[in-house]
C-alpha cells in the first residue's frame, strides 16, 4: 500500500498523546489514522530551522529518500511527522537511514504499547 501524503496544515497537528522519539537530525511523531486504510506521512521543515530554502529542500528531500527506504517499518494504521533538524544537512546517509529504521520502530512499538495498555485497563 502506497502512502499518501500530509499536506494540509490541519493534519500535521498532533495530539499530545502522540508517539515521539527524537534523534539528532529529526523528529518522528505518530498517531493512529483517522480512517481504515488511509496511512499518511508529512514532512516538516520550518524557515526557523534551516533560514535558506536550498537547505530547506535539501533536507525534505533526504527525508523523502529515508522514508522511501524504511517505509516497510511502518505501520498501516499509523499517521507519521517528520520534523528535521538543523543537523539533517551534515548526515552521512547510511548512518541516517539507520535512525530513521530505529525510530520509526520505537515509535510504533511504543504506540502498540500504548494500546494494549489502554485495552487492558
Amino acid at each position: 500500500m502506497k502512502r499518501k501524503i500530509i499536506k494540509k496544515h490541519k493534519d500535521f497537528a498532533m495530539p499530545d498523546n502522540a508517539s515521539t522519539f527524537k534523534t539528532e537530525l529529526f523528529v518522528v511523531r505518530a498517531r493512529q489514522t483517522k480512517w481504515k486504510d488511509d496511512a499518511k506521512y508529512g514532512i516538516m521543515v520550518t524557515k526557523r530551522t534551516l533560514r535558506l530554502a536550498t537547505d530547506r529542500n535539501r533536507a525534505k528531500r533526504l527525508l523523502r529518500a529515508w522514508i522511501k527506504d524504511n517505509e516497510k517499518y511502518m505501520l498501516p494504521d499509523m499517521d507519521y511527522v517528520f520534523s528535521a533538524r538543523r543537523e539533517i544537512l551534515n548526515a552521512i546517509y547510511t548512518t541516517a537511514k539507520d535512525q530513521m529504521k530505529s525510530a520509526i520502530k520505537k515509535v510504533s512499538s511504543s504506540r502498540i504499547a500504548d494500546n494494549k495498555a489502554s485495552t487492558q485497563t
